[in-house]
């Protein structure tokens, strides 16, 4: 939580990303306390004071002296994706992703034509029109969270152009937002190599190649799609990756399988740099969906379903089931937080299972190979950090270890008992 102190006059101000900004609070004509934002006390202090000379002016029905600036619909949705772009709602996390952000400029598109807008003002005094826009969207049969993302999108731009001076107030705040649907746990699964071969035999080259390198990458569909061909290093054999679009907004470096690599190398010839690397198209659960059914592959089973984040699931698992330690999972998989990778990503497999189950002898006890490290686990109260033991330089030997408190107990009870 900011620290907010007072300067004045009602004003308090806090940091936002290294950078001072200023609130206040005032009382409304209808009675309402809504907070004005600027980026300076004065700033903050001249909203407030236009806001109550225009509800002073329409009380006394004299002409308005607070001046909105005029803008066309279309330059204020340009300047309004630049911003969320760049700022967004996301302070400490940068913009918003390109997917959103295609998000935003397609809805509000879509209003543009509706209602019809053609400057921001427009919007005055159209909220029986968006209204009967949201009530076409519920006829026509979409979800309560598209709709809900429809007119959250109109809501969202109306505020922004307030805090411009593109809007006195938001005509369209009283609008009701159907609610969103409770989101069910989404339990996927795995591609199967008999699955992907069977999609690989139907889908369109230009789709199996996003389905390959998402499921060689992890990468989600808005990563994917923000890919050029300039992100591509060849040299390195991976994908070199923007920390503007990715979700951590953390650059990294995703390595490639040359199989992969080799299919991409083709794939950018004769594209410019700038030039996306992959078609990824706006609902590509919907054309994964067709290409599952032409192959036979059941899109719901016992052990889950598959949609194109799946690709990421398979890709976890497969890096699970290599052998890869959990910080190596961790890093490929761009986690944070191991619980992520390992309780909703990673899945023990029926197949894997059983062949696990079939190497266990109930007479004889596993012996670990030759070359595995083996970690030792300090003990007693003083001892709070395991103590790994390092492999050695000759072919991979472990040393013994010196015994530790506990062990040490136990040999003075033994020798005891002798």
């Amino acid at each position: 939580m900011p620290k907010y102190e007072s300067v004045g006059d009602g004003v308090s101000r806090y940091t936002r990303e290294g950078v001072w900004a200023y609130r206040k609070q005032y009382v409304d004509h209808n009675g309402n306390r809504p907070w004005v934002y600027g980026k300076t006390k004065a700033e903050v202090l001249r909203k407030i004071e236009a806001a109550r000379a225009l509800t002073r002016d329409a009380k006394a029905g004299l002409p308005v002296r607070f001046r909105i600036k005029e803008i066309s619909f279309d330059d204020a949705t340009a300047e309004y994706l630049a911003w969320g772009a760049s700022v967004g709602r996301r302070r400490k996390r940068g913009g918003w992703c390109p997917e959103h952000n295609d998000h935003r400029k397609f809805h509000l598109e879509w209003w543009k034509d509706k209602l019809p807008l053609h400057n921001v003002s427009d919007l005055n005094g159209s909220l029986p029109k968006v209204e009967a826009g949201m009530q076409a969207l519920e006829k026509a049969g979409l979800s309560n969270n598209t709709r809900y993302h429809y007119g959250a999108a109109l809501k969202a731009f109306a505020n922004w152009a307030v805090e411009h001076e593109y809007l006195a107030e938001n005509p369209v705040k009283r609008l009701y937002l159907p609610p969103k649907e409770t989101k069910k746990e989404n339990i996927r699964r795995v591609f199967t190599p008999e699955e992907y071969a069977a999609l690989r035999a139907v889908a369109a080259p230009h789709r199996m190649l996003t389905y390959d390198v998402a499921s060689a990458t992890g990468l989600r569909k808005g990563e994917l799609k923000a890919l050029t061909v300039a992100d591509v290093d060849f040299t390195n054999g991976g994908l070199r990756l923007r920390a503007e679009w990715t979700k951590n907004r953390k650059a990294a470096f995703q390595p490639l399988a040359p199989a992969v690599m080799e299919a991409l190398r083709k794939a950018v010839e004769g594209k410019a740099p700038t030039d996306s690397l992959l078609f990824v198209p706006r609902h590509a659960g919907t054309a994964l969906g067709k290409d599952l059914k032409a192959a036979g592959i059941p899109k719901v089973t016992a052990e889950g379903k598959l949609d194109f984040h799946a690709f990421r699931n398979t890709f976890i698992t497969r890096v699970v089931e290599s052998g890869a330690t959990i910080k190596e999972t961790m890093e490929l998989a761009r986690h944070a937080d191991p619980k992520t990778t390992m309780r909703v990503y990673a899945r023990a497999g029926a197949s894997r299972l059983t062949e696990i189950a079939a190497k266990v002898d109930p007479n004889t006890s596993p012996k670990p190979g030759p070359s595995a490290p083996r970690v030792h686990h300090a003990t007693g109260t003083r001892a709070a950090k395991a103590v790994a033991v390092k492999v050695s330089g000759n072919r991979g030997e472990v040393p013994s270890p010196p015994p530790n408190h506990r062990q040490l107990i136990l040999l003075r009870h033994l020798s005891c008992s002798l």
